[in-house]
């Protein structure tokens, strides 16, 4: 998103495609390389119908073809090509960059039937907070507030908010630097990160800062897309400046591989750490 005015609401179609199963016998080289549990689906798109949306922000695919897909303004829906109905709906405030920002379902969701998203809240607009549903029937029950408090800033922008799990069953969440540049070189600030939490919530043993740190990479800032590959190798996209910095005033948005390394490598521009390592994959000008 631009920065420096309010995004505004926007009317959108969105295509459903029909989805082809991911799947993958080789040890990820990425983020994670220990558990059998499935990423994020990652669809094979062939357009055969659509629905309206309201400024959709994200999307999921169920193992029974319905697509979940979340509406800036609170909305989440399911659509299974003839229907489209209500999933669940959340309060947030959709101030500058601000709204329902992210959604994946759980790699383990033809048993558990979890879903999750992330929000900025109304209730306090400098924090946001990662939720789940339990799908019953069609319909989002049982809310539970997952990870609470997260920073959203008192500015417009860099809210961050993309959700997926990875190959080893963790749930991994984007945050912006909230434009505190200084605090995504920062590993004891969750500004400016991929944090990585268990699907309780909680923090991961083997997080590379600790066991009460949720901080996965560092330096980012506005991680604006998450994806994991069938093999487990994460992606993120990077939002470039829009004229506010850089040189020529354009700045760069960057694609950016992210895969864990040794203590003795370096970290998205912090060396020396042992967090996961994001490398420029493609960038262009970004004319945001």
């Amino acid at each position: 998103m631009c920065c420096g005015s309010s995004a505004r609401l926007l009317a959108a179609a969105l295509a459903v495609v029909t989805v082809a199963a991911c799947a993958s016998s080789t040890a990820s080289p990425g983020a994670s390389a220990t558990s059998s549990a499935s990423a994020s689906p990652q669809p094979s798109p062939k357009l055969t119908t659509y629905t309206p949306a309201d400024f959709a922000t994200a999307l999921a695919w169920a193992p029974d073809g319905r697509l979940f897909y979340a509406e800036r303004s609170g909305t989440i829906r399911t659509f299974d090509g003839t229907n489209r109905r209500v999933f669940a709906t959340v309060s947030p405030s959709t101030d500058g960059e601000r709204g329902l920002l992210g959604l994946t379902l759980s790699p383990t969701f033809d048993k558990d039937h979890f879903v999750y998203a992330f929000y900025s809240r109304s209730d306090n607009v400098g924090l946001q907070r990662v939720v789940r549903w339990h799908d019953q029937g069609g319909a989002g029950t049982s809310l539970t507030t997952i990870v609470d408090n997260l920073p959203a800033g008192s500015d417009c922008c860099h809210k961050g908010g993309r959700l997926a799990f990875g190959r080893d069953g963790k749930l991994y969440v984007t945050l912006g630097e909230n434009h505190v540049a200084s605090a995504a070189q920062n590993a004891s600030n969750v500004r400016g990160k991929i944090l990585r939490y268990n699907p309780d919530g909680t923090v991961p043993s083997d997080n590379p800062f600790g066991s009460s740190n949720p901080v996965w990479a560092i330096g980012l800032r506005n991680p604006f897309g998450l994806a994991f590959s069938s093999a487990g190798t994460l992606l993120v996209t990077d939002n470039g400046p829009s004229g506010d910095a850089g040189t020529p005033g354009s700045g760069w948005d960057e694609v950016d591989l992210c895969r864990r390394v040794r203590p003795s490598s370096a970290s998205k521009d912090r060396p020396g750490t042992r967090a996961c390592s994001c490398s420029v994959a493609t960038r262009r000008p970004s004319s945001r």
